[in-house]
């Protein structure tokens, strides 16, 4: 599997302070609480993200998800970065 670099990814102000980590038993639950946390969170207009585009990054030992997503009711684009090495490759 090939994998993007880290610090090839950062848009619109993203930075690795932005990670956030997800702790999860397996790859099921934890790809199930990223999701859940981009359903939680709102656009600043109150609209709802919808994912985009998914890509999985490599920096070291570290595995990030980033998750490109843009509002359903303004059209704004923003990525949330996921650190999703606690769980990576487990099943």
């Amino acid at each position: 599997m090939s994998a993007a670099r880290l610090e090839d990814s950062f848009v619109g102000g993203e930075d690795e302070e932005n990670v956030i980590v997800i702790m999860a038993d397996n790859e099921l639950i934890g790809v199930g609480m990223e999701y859940a946390h981009i359903r939680a969170e709102k656009c600043g207009c109150g609209g709802r993200w919808e994912v985009q585009e998914q890509q999985l990054l490599r920096e070291g030992e570290r595995w990030v998800d980033r998750i490109s997503v843009r509002c359903e009711a303004c059209g704004r684009e923003r990525a949330f970065l996921f650190d999703v090495s606690n769980f990576f490759g487990k099943t």
